[in-house]
């Protein structure tokens, strides 16, 4: 159960984030300079948020992940740690900052709603469970 665990939370991490690197590249380049940069995160979410339900939902039915907390939050706890890991290397990569200014730019609006965001990313495979458990 544990290499599915981490395939899963490998491939939702892989599709998220390629998605989020194709948003994320048309937020900074053509929104963000026109609609400010908390704004321009406002604008991506709904997309961001789509994506992670089905990558979750996608992963979930490919690994025939069962309907248990622990291996659903263990998806996503893997999927995030993945997720951050990268987006803390592209931080000092293209933006050429320090682990601590990323840190710190989580104080920002738009820093609040990309961590909102992280989290609901790393929660989506647990969230899929409490819709699982009320479909008949």
């Amino acid at each position: 159960m544990v290499t599915s665990m981490a395939r899963a939370g490998t491939l939702c991490f892989m599709v998220t984030f390629i998605a989020g690197f194709v948003l994320g590249t048309v937020r900074q380049l053509v929104v963000a300079p026109v609609a400010g940069e908390a704004a321009a995160v406002a604008l991506e979410a709904p997309f961001m948020l789509v994506v992670a339900f089905v990558a979750a939902r996608w992963v979930v039915s490919r690994y025939r992940l069962p309907p248990k907390l622990d291996v659903r939050a263990g998806v996503g706890l893997i999927a995030l740690t993945l997720l951050l890991s990268t987006e803390v290397a592209a931080a000092g990569a293209l933006r050429g900052w320090t682990v601590s200014e990323w840190i710190g730019h989580f104080g920002t609006p738009a820093g609040m709603l990309s961590l909102l965001l992280f989290l609901l990313f790393a929660a989506m495979p647990t969230i899929l469970l409490t819709r699982q458990s009320r479909t008949p």
